[in-house]
């Protein structure tokens, strides 16, 4: 349970601007946001998956690795964030690219044919 919560903290201090991976999630996928199409999935389905994704990721330790969603990811199978730092490092591709509540000219890249702050 502490190392739970250390890595918990350890993350939020990364992403430093306090977003967490709800507003995120909500950010990249609702309607009222960003609205990034997800194929099959509906939009609270893709915000539920994204969600239990990134949090599942904070709860782990590790390194940033080879992981770099500033890099434009195109084809093949999208990486998965695997720990605390590559989830803080996706929530941040995520609000620089798209900084403002709402729609907006960033939200173009955030879809997954642009490849960055993959995975989306």
């Amino acid at each position: 349970m502490i190392r739970v919560a250390t890595a918990l903290l350890a993350a939020v201090a990364l992403v430093g601007c306090g977003y967490n991976c709800q507003e995120t999630c909500n950010h990249v996928y609702a309607d009222s946001e960003c609205g990034i199409a997800t194929g099959q999935l509906d939009e609270n389905e893709a915000i539920r998956l994204c969600t239990q994704s990134c949090e599942d990721a904070l709860a782990r330790t590790g390194d940033i690795g080879e992981y770099n969603p500033y890099s434009p990811y195109i084809g093949g199978e999208q990486p998965q964030l695997e720990n605390e730092k590559q989830a803080a490092l996706w929530m941040e591709c995520v609000w620089d690219s798209a900084p403002e509540p709402g729609p907006q000219p960033g939200c173009d890249n955030l879809a997954p044919e642009a490849g960055f702050c993959a995975p989306i």
